[in-house]
């Protein structure tokens, strides 16, 4: 586990949280110290809204958080940015928790080394 704090957004953006910074300085950090990984960062979005404009945030979100990686020195060819849409909400006690799933989910696969 890289990071217990969640990267999330706010309603309808894909401008990450001023608590972000940090989680990113790690995931950087680590992918950086590692040879041979690959990164895949999936955007999600809450259930309100069309499905079609869903897919489009959720992959700016998650392009989001590959360019800001890459300005923290992960090599642009590393890192992959999927927009998965509202098809994986956060549900809670039979509830959507709609905060949690405006979110981005960071993969780190080691493919050589």
């Amino acid at each position: 586990v890289l990071a217990a704090t969640p990267l999330t957004f706010e309603f309808g953006t894909a401008e990450l949280t001023t608590s972000a910074a940090a989680v990113l300085d790690r995931v950087a950090g680590v992918v950086v110290a590692l040879a041979g990984t690959r990164v895949t960062v999936e955007g999600h979005t809450d259930t309100t809204g069309s499905a079609s404009l869903n897919l489009v945030l959720s992959q700016a979100r998650a392009q989001t958080v590959v360019d800001e990686l890459v300005a923290r020195g992960v090599p642009a060819e590393q890192v992959v940015a999927v927009g998965v849409g509202e098809r994986e909400p956060v549900v809670v006690a039979g509830v959507e928790d709609e905060a949690a799933s405006r979110r981005v989910v960071i993969g780190v696969e080691v493919v050589d080394g």
